[in-house]
C-alpha cells in the first residue's frame, strides 16, 4: 500500500512540474517562432556547433562507405559489399542515410562490380574518399567554407567534402573531391 501511495505521488508531482514548466515556455517563446527557428538553424548562429554537426556528419559518411566497402572479404580475398547489405538497393538505402543520392550513386558505381565471391558482390579494394576525413584528430585539422547551405570541409591533403542540411534539418555529405 505504502508503495502505491509513493508512486502515484511522484506521479502527480511529475505531472505538475510538466505542466508548469510547459506553460513557462509558452509565455518565455519569442512572439514569431518561424524567425527563431530560422536563427537557430542557420550556420552563424553557432559556428562552433555547426562546424562539429558538419565535421561529424562528414566523418560518419566515411565510416559508413569503409563497413560497406572495407569490411569483408571472401574465402578467396576479394572485397565484397557488406552482408549486412545483400544488393544495389539495400546499400542505396543504408548510405542515403548519411549522403545526398547523388552522392550515393556516385560511390555505388564507383564500388560495385558485376562479379560475385561467395554470394557477395564484389567490390573495388580502393577507397573512394583518397583524402581521408577519418585521418584527421580533430575538426581543428579541417578548413570550413560555409555556403549556403552548409560547409565545404578541407583536409591537409585536399580532400574537399561539401556538407549541407538536408529537409530534416541534419547534416548529410552532398559532394566529395580531391583537388
Amino acid at each position: 500500500m505504502l508503495k502505491k501511495i509513493t508512486v502515484i505521488t511522484l506521479f502527480i508531482a511529475v505531472a505538475l512540474s510538466a505542466a508548469a514548466c510547459s506553460s513557462s515556455n509558452t509565455k518565455n517563446a519569442s512572439p514569431n517562432p518561424s524567425a527563431s527557428a530560422s536563427e537557430a538553424a542557420s550556420p552563424s548562429a553557432n559556428p562552433d556547433l555547426e562546424h562539429n554537426l558538419a565535421y561529424i556528419a562528414a566523418r560518419l559518411a566515411e565510416e559508413k562507405v569503409d563497413r560497406l566497402f572495407h569490411s569483408e572479404t571472401s574465402a578467396d580475398g576479394k572485397p565484397v559489399l557488406a552482408a549486412f547489405t545483400p544488393d544495389k538497393d539495400a546499400a542505396a538505402k543504408f548510405l542515403n542515410y548519411y549522403m545526398d543520392s547523388a552522392l550515393t550513386e556516385k560511390i555505388l558505381a564507383f564500388y560495385l562490380t558485376d562479379e560475385k565471391a561467395d554470394n557477395a558482390i564484389v567490390v573495388k579494394a580502393d577507397k573512394f574518399f583518397s583524402a581521408s576525413i577519418l585521418a584527421t584528430a580533430s575538426k581543428t585539422d579541417v578548413a570550413f567554407e560555409a555556403s549556403d547551405a552548409g560547409f565545404k570541409l578541407t583536409t591537409k591533403d585536399n580532400g574537399v567534402y561539401t556538407v549541407n542540411q538536408n529537409a530534416d534539418g541534419n547534416y548529410i555529405v552532398t559532394d566529395y573531391f580531391n583537388k
